[in-house]
């Protein structure tokens, strides 16, 4: 199977993971949906070995894989079918070493105890993402956009024995790592993840430089908005269903950038 055959493999299950993004990409011309399927793959790749591997050897081993690829990718040399349809997208060494010495670290932690600790250890993973989609920098962002992935990573992070809600947001509900199992339990998390989502929706403000990056925040926003509607879906099966005016805000965002 070649590269480009192979990538397609994983530009499918990402879709098929996150219907969200299976909306905002149908209005991408094809040359720009496979770049900005590629860099969702990047990050959710590295993102999934952190944080779902359980094994600390395997995990190390695979980070450590993943920063020579990077390192051959903006050598023009990559092996990986990710890194292969990518090009044109520049990330220095210090972004990369960053990246990956922040995804060791975020994988060495089962837990954290609060919420500035958490974006904290997340920020360099948001920093290099909004460096990827092209977005002036801007600190705000970068962490907002750490905490809800934190919150998109919850359910996978839990299996492989990780707690990415910080320990105090546990204790102001009442609960223990071993009650997020237990879905009626579990409801007492819902008033401060949506408190926590609606305030997500607020700081995610950053002016886009181009369609790339407008589609990424749009539905970056919208996945805000359907956690602030729907927190119980942090530990759900699948997200909920979407407004049917999401396909209005996606198709107005492509338009506005040329």
């Amino acid at each position: 199977m070649d590269r480009v055959s192979a990538f397609a493999d994983y530009a499918l299950a990402l879709e098929k993971n996150d219907p969200l993004l299976a909306l905002a990409v149908n209005f991408l011309d094809p040359s720009r949906r496979t770049r900005m399927l590629a860099l969702l793959a990047l990050n959710q790749q590295l993102r999934q070995i952190a944080l779902t591997v359980a094994e600390p050897y395997v995990r190390a081993s695979k980070l450590n894989w993943w920063h020579e690829e990077l390192t051959r990718w903006q050598a023009q040399a990559p092996l990986h079918p990710i890194t292969s349809v990518l090009t044109g997208v520049r990330l220095d060494r210090e972004a990369i070493n960053a990246w990956i010495a922040a995804l060791h670290a975020l994988s060495a932690e089962s837990s954290v105890t609060d919420l500035e600790t958490l974006t904290n250890a997340l920020q360099p993973i948001a920093r290099v993402e909004r460096q990827l989609f092209g977005y002036a920098p801007n600190e705000r962002f970068e962490r907002a956009l750490a905490v809800l992935n934190s919150l998109h990573d919850v359910r996978g992070a839990l299996a492989a024995g990780r707690l990415l809600l910080p320990l105090d947001t546990l204790l102001k509900a009442s609960l223990t790592r071993a009650d997020l199992t237990d879905p009626l339990k579990i409801k007492r998390l819902e008033p401060q993840i949506a408190e926590l989502a609606r305030q997500l929706r607020v700081d995610l403000k950053c002016a886009p430089v181009d369609r790339l990056s407008a589609l990424h925040l749009s539905f970056v926003r919208l996945r805000a908005r359907q956690l602030a509607r729907s927190p119980a879906a942090v530990f759900a099966d699948g997200a909920p269903p979407l407004p049917l005016r999401s396909s209005f805000v996606c198709w107005r965002q492509a338009l506005r950038w040329p």
